[in-house]
């Protein structure tokens, strides 16, 4: 470039980085091969007038033992959603990381889950899985999607395929003062539900089919819960 903008716009560059992690905290312990993270990507500077405000990062590639995952995302100061992710994977195993989501509504109340979720920002996040493992058990199909704003968090599509059923929900956080109002609608086919949620092979499954419509209002997750009303 002629100027010293048209170089910062025309830079490009690649970068790889190993990152570790240990649900539990315990970093005295050596990493698992499942927790050590690989990333991958091309990135490029994003330019306003002569400032620089966010970098985009391209045929980004996130690999490990369990995770395998590939797509585009961006980080731009002044944009709504300040921060775009969309990413696919082929097989992804998130069992290792439901160790990080806290054991009871009194854990989540703790860490302030709600709050974080308020304050998050505006950001949105799009996943495309062909096959998603919770407790060895296989989900196909899987698409994500979530968009957050000021006062708002929301699931905008959740759907999957698990042993010829499906599952398609949606869902939504809002907040009035301290006041959390929560809104949520599934659709399920045939659907067994023990299969995600209780890891016990010994219990005879239960398969569930119909719509269920649920709201609640709170200020901590615990109320939320308590407070569910609706139909199934």
């Amino acid at each position: 470039g002629r100027e010293i903008k048209e170089l910062f716009e025309a830079m490009q560059g690649s970068a790889k980085i190993s990152m570790e992690f240990r649900p539990e905290n315990d970093w005295q312990r050596a990493p698992r091969p499942e927790e050590i993270l690989k990333f991958s990507g091309d990135s490029e500077l994003v330019i306003d007038g002569k400032q620089i405000v966010g970098v985009k990062i391209e045929k980004l590639d996130i690999d490990s033992v369990d995770q395998d995952l590939t797509g585009n995302i961006s980080f731009v100061a002044g944009r709504t959603p300040w921060v775009i992710a969309d990413l696919e994977s082929e097989t992804l195993n998130v069992t290792n990381l439901l160790d990080l989501i806290p054991e009871s509504t009194e854990a989540a109340d703790q860490a302030d889950l709600l709050q974080s979720l308020r304050t998050l920002g505006a950001a949105q996040l799009s996943l495309d899985v062909d096959k998603l493992i919770i407790n060895d058990t296989p989900l196909s199909e899987l698409y994500l999607e979530v968009a957050s704003g000021k006062d708002v968090f929301g699931v905008k599509k959740l759907d999957f395929v698990t042993h010829g059923s499906t599952l398609e929900s949606s869902g939504e956080i809002t907040w009035k003062s301290d006041v959390a109002r929560l809104e949520g609608l599934a659709s399920l086919a045939n659907v067994n539900l023990d299969q995600i949620l209780i890891s016990d092979p010994s219990k005879s499954p239960v398969p569930v089919s119909g719509t269920a419509k649920l709201n609640s209002e709170g200020n901590k997750v615990a109320d939320l819960l308590a407070n569910v009303t609706g139909y199934i």
